[in-house]
């Protein structure tokens, strides 16, 4: 089975909730304020996303191999005053996520180079 591994780091929004985790729609658990937690699923394409209420990230598009490990970190998009007045102008990308250990990467598992070779 693959692995990922999501962090949240300190940020001072919502430090006494957890951050939400969703693997292709369905709730696969939480992580609380500056720790980490890991989940195995299985390999293929996924879409991660992070929530907290109302406010969530968008959808961070995935592929990792069955024995794949992948790392990712999330979090508010917004600094302490920032946070409290974006709430509801931006709740549909309050959050952030990003790879921040692709041990698949050189192999092309996640995401696809772009192509850029070839004429114009």
């Amino acid at each position: 089975m693959a692995q990922i591994i999501i962090r949240r780091g300190r940020q001072y929004f919502g430090m006494f909730r957890q951050l939400e985790i969703f693997l292709d729609g369905a709730k696969v658990g939480g992580v609380p304020y500056d720790q980490q937690r890991s989940f195995s699923i299985g390999g293929g394409r996924h879409d991660l996303l992070v929530k907290m209420d109302w406010c969530v990230s968008q959808p961070f598009t995935f592929v990792i191999k069955d024995d794949g490990v992948t790392e990712f970190e999330c979090g508010c998009r917004f600094g302490p005053l920032m946070a409290f007045l974006s709430i509801s102008l931006h709740s549909h990308d309050f959050f952030y996520i990003k790879a921040i250990s692709l041990m698949e990467q050189d192999e092309g598992v996640w995401p696809p180079a772009p192509n850029t070779g070839g004429t114009s």
